[in-house]
């Protein structure tokens, strides 16, 4: 997805791209899968409600992922503008 977004923005796809994108996260994006692997394991432990659990982490990292991913590459912010995003988007 991350490459995908930077392919659009004009960049050349690759995995240097997507990795300078989670650079400028940093920790931002380290603590929000540690804390994604975490709510999935926990709530794994609990049948079908931890399944629904599980798949709205998923989806509200991914979204977020996404969306900074859109911030940083098309609308060219800098990395304090792109962690804002992120930790915004994420906590929604």
């Amino acid at each position: 997805m991350i490459v995908a977004i930077g392919f659009i923005s004009g960049r050349e796809p690759s995995l240097q791209m997507a990795s300078e994108f989670l650079a400028a996260l940093g920790l931002n994006t380290a603590g929000a899968y540690a804390l994604r692997y975490l709510v999935r394991n926990l709530v794994g432990l609990v049948p079908v409600l931890g399944w629904l659990i599980k798949g709205v982490a998923a989806y509200s990292a991914t979204k977020a992922l996404g969306k900074a991913a859109v911030y940083y590459f098309i609308d060219q912010r800098s990395s304090e503008e792109v962690k804002r995003k992120f930790d915004d988007d994420f906590e929604q």
